[in-house]
């Protein structure tokens, strides 16, 4: 599919990140966590239907995600 053929995975992963450490942050009202969750379950469906098809998807690592 184009769509994964075009997607910079590694910036895809840095996006997700911080889009992460801001839904975790103390800055948003439940609102705008909840609009971010939608969009946080977004790319982690993007990515894994990407990953089934073989395409060479970044994942956030263990480490980071136990930081946030």
């Amino acid at each position: 599919m184009k769509m994964f053929d075009k997607t910079d995975w590694k910036l895809l992963c840095k996006q997700k990140e911080t889009i992460l450490h801001l839904f975790f942050s103390d800055r948003l009202t439940k609102e705008e966590k909840e609009n971010i969750d939608g969009l946080i379950e977004f790319i982690d469906n993007f990515q894994e239907a990407a990953e089934t098809l073989g395409h060479p998807v970044v994942f956030l690592s263990e480490e980071i995600i136990m930081n946030l």
